[in-house]
């Protein structure tokens, strides 16, 4: 990354009035350019607006930089920055202002991005903030960049000068030392403050596992693994119950789903006989159905028949009056429609005549109203000229004040001027009598710092000292602490591993009891279960009995009246076979078809209520039978729950009869007291033991802090003791400075004759402020001056306009006036004298109700045609399907006899009485199609059923046992899984416990190894040790590389060298090597030291600490070089352009014009006429 100055804009700065451009790329194309121009001509000026621009101030420490004749000064400042491939340019932008008091003042800044010739990008808005961005862009405070980068005047020798902390601040911030010294010191001790922590943390998670090991560990593994085995084994033999449990359970259930089926095999076959009767009136109601669609026809046809015919007279009627009408519509239209011929074309040429009437009646209104509106425009212009011929005479008055004026403010301006070269050199006075005070002022404050520092020192010596004390202090009870927690650790009550080992024995006995508890549970609801089943299974037993009771005394009434209905059919045979004979069926006792009736004496009701009194007891006995089934089902299931519950008691009372839950109870009681006394030992040991610690803690805690303390006291004291001497130092400097300047002051007092030199700069002053404030007037009366003839002008300009204008406007009046009377003339001749808006509405009104007339008449005979039209169609329709209907009918009746003798009806009554509604059609057919599927399903299932059982069979005293049997197998397996997760839960938590410690100890291996590394590195960085040694190392290789420079353009004389302290001295090798102090240096050789310096520096400087700048200034300083000495130092700059450094010189040094190619002209200011100007020029 790379800078490179590109344009620089200055407008208003010193000499500078109006905007003058230097570009930088144009000068720099050869590496060397130089800035030439007389003495006060702004060559100076050039630098400081690059330092403006960047940091918003000039070195030249003067407020007083705003060109007089302007209010605003503007400075741009584009620059490059390389980086690799890429470059950014950036553009500053600063504007000033004067006060009141002519001070100049900041307005605003500006820093931008280009991305193109009209593309930005604004980075930053506000004085500060701009100055704080180019600041962290180039790396540079104004006062790094005046030493190293761009040299002004004054300033030249200042590096060279600059010793302890100011030099070493100044080389921190170049190269970006920060990073070496308080922050580099800052982050290690926190670093190392985090890592002990971290440690402490993991030896305080390391103490919870102090018992824990791998043996421990293994000996569980094997138990678990143990317990698997069992498992294993216990499921294997399940496996083998469950698979004949699901084999025996599908032989059960198919022997329970058989007997349903049987069951309901019997109950269909009792309903087949009402099903066979649905069937038959099913087949009946669809036969009719197909038959009652044609019937309905018929009924239809015959309605329509009579519909038909009444429509017909209807019609015939209203064609007769139709007909009437139509005769006398047609009569009047055909009378309207001649009037409407006659009349109609005379109204509409009225109609048209005054149309064009009414348009021109409108057009001489208009013209009417421009004609009043040119007679005012020109009154009004009238008014104007003589308004502005008495405005002009005024501004000629006023021109002749404004010129007079005009002529005092130059004679009074030509009173006070002051040559450029006498204010330069009195400015230069002045610089040297603020130097000379600011020396006697900084003496007396270093003074005053010797002082404080001393006591400083003192204070803190003392503070030392204490600190050691408390330290050793603070040791000794540390060493007892440390002695008194190693006792307490030794003496534990026990640890983690005791306690778990203790709740475990008490998970097992709580489990036990729980177990122990759950059979009983299970016992005591097993007792209520079978206690109720009993009180249910006692009624259902005695209902059984009475119902089989009922059975027997219906059984015996049955074959009572059986007997009687054989000995009524013995007694009545023939009259009973008679009676069911019918004609062509063959008689059962004879065989004969023909059946004659013979009256029989038999008492037919009797008979008949015999057999109902039959049916009603078979009914009556199949219900018993029925109920009795089902509560014998009822009372079976009942006891063979009661025999299961009586089966599962046993089983119980054999799993718990060798235990007294009481002793559990106890047994669990005392456990858990003794793990709750256990567990409270061991944690009032381990709060003891954190106690000690945290104690043991605090001590070490203060131990460092006043370690910390001790060190930091220590570095101030070095650190104060390095700031006195270097105090020390500067007041030793000060005080030589004085003695320098004391004799340049009073020589320059005596040369200018002068009191007090600040007084005759407040007169200079004085005269500029009052040049301002002539300047100002001057400026306002011209500009007042060019408004005025501007103002002249204008009115001549509207005073001729109106005069022209005045004579347009009564041309075209008169042309109006003659085209108003000739339309007045031709509309009374178009209107007939009447007014032309009413008469035209009253012929549109005749023309309106003419048309409406004849267009009403014929809208109503055309309809009148149309309807007696449609009614002779409709005529013609209801004709021909009255016939239609006739023959429709016939067909029909044909298709219904044929119907009716297919499907074995006698009459459409027969069809209407057998036909049922399509949704009880639907019932009943359903009805029908259930019945026969219930039967097919049954017989199926029955087939399947016994299709799958084949020989085998189960009895209910085997498939109880076989189901207790799994169960008992079942929970035993349970109860084993449940102890194998607790064993895996805790196997589980040991072997995490265990990695945990492993990991922590890894841990902490590698945190202290860093902790080691931390504290051996704060070690070393305290103090800022590190950054005087870089800055040192740094200052050493500055000062080789300017030695070459200097050895080189001295011819082998002078070389730079660093003293014991750091401080730059100049050995003499054509003097046997003596060694001087800059301070005693000549004004060419302070220069040439200066330079070398400079250059040296000016390689090494890094932009965000990556690369070197490419541009180098240097302001003034030749002239102090014999003409041998120049060739040197020229042929020394010109070499620098093969160095990638781009070098500009300032100086009035005639010789140097001749040596650079591309040089920058300034011309000076022209009093009254224009600033500086500037051009390049190439050799």
């Amino acid at each position: 990354m790379k800078m490179q100055p590109r344009k620089l804009r200055i407008k208003g700065l010193n000499s500078f009035i109006e905007e003058q451009t230097i570009d930088f790329i144009k000068l720099a194309e050869r590496g060397l350019f130089g800035i030439f121009g007389p003495t006060g001509s702004g060559k100076s000026t050039i630098l400081d607006a690059i330092i403006l621009a960047l940091y918003g101030e000039i070195p030249r420490n003067t407020k007083e930089f705003v060109n007089s004749e302007v209010d605003l000064l503007t400075i741009e400042y584009e620059f490059s920055i390389r980086n690799g491939g890429e470059t950014t340019i950036y553009v500053v932008n600063r504007t000033f202002k004067k006060g009141e008091d002519g001070i100049r003042k900041s307005k605003d800044a500006r820093l931008y991005m280009k991305t193109g010739e009209s593309n930005i990008n604004i980075i930053e808005e506000g004085i500060t903030n701009v100055t704080n961005e180019i600041q962290r862009i180039l790396g540079l405070n104004v006062d790094d960049f005046t030493r190293s980068v761009v040299l002004p005047q004054g300033k030249f020798n200042e590096f060279l000068k600059l010793t302890g902390t100011d030099r070493r601040n100044m080389l921190e911030r170049i190269f970006g030392l920060e990073k070496y010294g308080r922050e580099l010191t800052e982050k290690i001790k926190m670093a190392k403050n985090k890592k002990s922590k971290e440690i402490e943390n993991i030896e305080s998670q390391l103490m919870v596992y102090e018992n824990l090991t791998k043996e421990q560990y293994e000996e569980q593994q094997k138990l678990y693994e143990l317990l698997i085995k069992e498992e294993q084994e216990l499921r294997e033999e399940l496996e083998i119950i469950c698979r004949e449990y699901e084999k025996y359970q599908i032989i059960w259930e198919l022997q329970q789903e058989l007997q349903l089926y049987k069951n309901k095999q019997e109950i269909l076959g009792e309903q087949e006989k009402d099903y066979l009767k649905q069937k038959e009136a099913f087949q009946r109601a669809q036969k009719a159905d197909i038959i009652k669609p044609v019937i309905g026809e018929m009924d239809q046809i015959q309605k329509d028949k009579t519909e038909n015919m009444h429509k017909l007279e209807e019609l015939r009627g209203k064609l007769k009056s139709i007909a009437e009408i139509l005769e006398k519509l047609e009569k009047d239209y055909s009378d309207a429609l001649q009037r409407k011929n006659a009349e109609h074309p005379i109204l509409v040429q009225k109609e048209t005549n005054l149309n064009q009437a009414v348009e021109m009646l409108e057009q001489k209104k208009n013209m009417e109203k421009e004609r009043d509106q040119l007679r005012v425009l020109f009154s009004k212009n009238k008014e104007n000229i003589n308004k502005n011929i008495k405005k002009e005479e005024e501004i000629k008055y006023q021109l002749l004040a404004f010129e007079k004026d005009l002529k005092e403010i130059e004679d009074k301006k030509q009173k006070i001027f002051v040559d450029p070269a006498y204010r330069e050199e009195i400015q230069r006075a002045y610089e040297i009598e603020k130097e000379y005070n600011r020396l006697i002022q900084k003496e007396k404050e270093l003074q005053e710092k010797l002082y404080q520092f001393q006591s400083h020192i003192e204070k803190t010596e003392r503070i030392f000292e204490e600190i050691k004390s408390k330290k050793q202090e603070k040791n000794v009870l540390f060493t007892e602490a440390q002695k008194a927690l190693e006792n307490l650790k030794e003496n534990a009550p026990g640890n983690r591993d005791l306690l778990f080992e203790q709740h475990k024995c008490i998970e097992e006995l709580k489990h036990k009891y729980v177990y122990y508890q759950d059979k009983l549970h299970q016992k005591k609801l097993r007792e209520e279960s079978l206690k109720n089943l009993l009180a249910k299974i006692q009624p259902k037993e005695e209902e059984k009995k009475k119902i089989l009771d009922e059975k027997e005394s219906i059984k015996h009434a049955l074959e009572l009246k059986k007997k009687e209905i054989e000995k009524l059919q013995r007694q009545n045979m023939a009259a009973i076979l008679a009676q069911d004979l019918k004609e062509g069926e063959s008689c059962p006792v004879c065989g004969s078809t023909h059946h004659i009736h013979i009256a029989f004496e038999f008492d037919q009701k009797l008979y008949q209520d015999v057999l109902n009194d039959e049916n009603q007891l078979s009914r009556q006995l199949q219900e018993l039978e029925d109920k009795y089934y089902a509560i014998s089902l009822e009372c079976s299931g009942m006891n063979k729950e009661i025999e299961q519950i009586q089966q599962e008691i046993d089983r119980i009372l054999s799993d718990i009869e060798n235990e007294d839950i009481k002793n559990i109870d106890i047994r669990l009681s005392q456990e858990e007291e003794k793990f709750k006394n256990l567990q409270i030992q061991i944690d009032t040991w381990e709060k003891d033991v954190l106690k000690a610690d945290q104690y043991v803690a605090e001590l070490k805690d203060v131990i460092n802090l006043l370690e910390r303390d001790e060190i930091r006291i220590q570095e101030g004291l070095i650190k104060d003791k390095n700031q006195h001497k270097e105090i020390s130092e500067q007041y030793h400097e000060i005080k030589t400075n004085l003695e320098d300047i004391v004799q340049q002051y009073f020589h320059v007092k005596e040369k200018y004759k002068l009191g007090a030199i600040e007084d005759k700069m407040k007169e200079i002053r004085e005269w500029d402020k009052l040049k301002v404030d002539l300047e100002k007037k001057e400026k306002i009366l011209r500009e007042s001056l060019k408004l005025k003839e501007q103002e002249k002008e204008q009115i001549s300009d509207i005073i001729r306009q109106c005069e022209q204008e005045n004579a347009k406007i009564k041309q075209s009046g008169i042309e109006k006036s003659r085209m108003i009377e000739q339309w007045s003339e031709q509309i009374k001749r178009l209107s007939e004298d009447k007014d032309p808006y009413i008469y035209r509405e009253e012929v549109r009104n005749q023309i309106r109700i003419l048309l409406e007339s004849e267009e009403k008449l014929k809208r109503a005979f055309e309809k009148a045609k149309n309807e007696k039209s449609n009614l002779e169609q409709e005529e013609i329709r209801l004709n021909t399907y009255n016939l239609a209907l006739l023959n429709h009918y016939e067909e029909i009746r044909k298709k219904l006899d044929a119907l009716l003798k297919e499907h074995d009806f006698l009459t459409p009554e027969d069809v209407i009485a057998a036909w049922m509604p399509k949704e009880k059609r639907e019932i009943l057919e359903n009805a029908i199609k259930a019945f026969e599927e219930e039967v097919k399903e049954v017989q199926n299932n029955l087939h399947r059923i016994q299709s799958k059982l084949k020989e085998e069979r189960i009895s209910s005293e085997e498939w109880e046992v076989l189901k207790q049997k799994k169960q008992t197998k079942t929970e035993e397996l349970e109860m084993k899984a449940k102890y194998l997760a607790v064993m895996q839960e805790k196997l589980k938590i040991m072997e995490k416990n265990l990695n945990t410690v492993l990991e922590l100890n890894k841990q902490k291996t590698k945190l202290e190894y860093t902790f080691s590394l931390l504290d051996d590195l704060y070690k070393l960085v305290q103090g800022n040790k590190f950054v005087e040694f870089v800055a040192a190392s740094r200052l050493k290789y500055i000062a080789k590389e300017a030695s070459k420079t200097l050895k080189n353009i001295t011819r082998g004389r002078y070389a730079i060298e660093l003293d014991g302290s750091g401080n730059f001295i100049v050995r003499d090798d054509f003097n046997g090597g003596i060694r001087r102090s800059p301070s005693t240096l000549s004004g060419g050789e302070t220069f040439l030291t200066s330079l070398s310096l400079a250059l040296a520096l000016s390689s090494q400087i890094q932009l965000n600490n990556s690369s070197p700048l490419e541009f180098f200034f240097l302001d003034e300083g030749f002239g102090t070089l014999d003409s041998n000495l120049l060739d040197t130092v020229m042929t020394a700059l010109e070499k620098l352009h093969s160095q990638q450094l781009c070098v500009g010189i300032i100086s009035h040094v005639e010789e140097l014009k001749n040596r650079i190619p591309v040089k920058l002209i300034v011309e000076p200011a022209r009093q009254g006429l224009n600033g500086s100007k500037v051009r390049i020029e190439y050799s």
